[in-house]
């Protein structure tokens, strides 16, 4: 199965409502401000997310149905998570770009996010 097959076969549903890139956007958007969004690339696979000196991205496993994401702050990663839930992303990146939260408490308060 090729790249594009996997993506299908694994997220459908994120495909659906148009791309990662654009759910993210529906996701993060209205909950911070000046917030940057964009997929690079095809975009089919993946986003990055910056909020001043912060940033994230959020990757498509091809292995299994799961959301790969990272914490950098000036360049720098800090943390990584993942989970098979998407809202699980949402919440741990938002939390961080919108409120420049300390690496040790985001890894606290998200059981899925470690630190590099």
């Amino acid at each position: 199965m090729n790249e594009d097959e996997k993506v299908q076969t694994l997220y459908a549903d994120i495909l659906d409502s148009g791309g990662i890139v654009s759910v993210i956007r529906q996701m993060l958007g209205d909950c911070l401000a000046g917030v940057e969004i964009n997929g690079f690339g095809s975009g089919q696979n993946y986003v990055h997310i910056r909020a001043g000196q912060g940033a994230s991205q959020v990757f498509l496993s091809l292995e299994e149905c799961c959301f790969l994401f990272d914490f950098w702050i000036e360049e720098r990663k800090l943390a990584s998570g993942s989970s098979a839930n998407l809202q699980d992303a949402k919440a741990s990146i938002a939390r961080w770009l919108s409120k420049g939260e300390d690496v040790d408490d985001l890894v606290r308060t998200f059981p899925f996010v470690s630190r590099k």
